[in-house]
């Protein structure tokens, strides 16, 4: 689908490489996560993510914080069993 988009000028070449790139890198860093048992790290990801989460004091930060900590919940409950 990117090389027809790139054909019909709506991509160049260089953000349909990207995508592409992003892609397997995406692909192989996910396989990589599955294969190495990382399972006794879920549940320190998930009490890092909750304290970041409630101990967060400014509120420009806040944001971010809140962002990064149900993004480090959500993955580590992907590999708690």
């Amino acid at each position: 689908m990117v090389v027809s988009f790139v054909n019909a000028g709506l991509m160049n070449l260089f953000q349909a490489l990207s995508i592409v790139l992003g892609a397997n890198i995406g692909t192989t860093i996910t396989a990589q996560l599955i294969a190495f048992k990382i399972t006794k790290y879920a549940l320190p990801a998930i009490g890092v993510g909750v304290a970041m989460a409630i101990f967060s004091k400014n509120p420009k930060k806040r944001d971010i914080t809140a962002r990064s900590s149900s993004d480090s919940v959500s993955s580590s409950l992907v590999f708690q069993q």
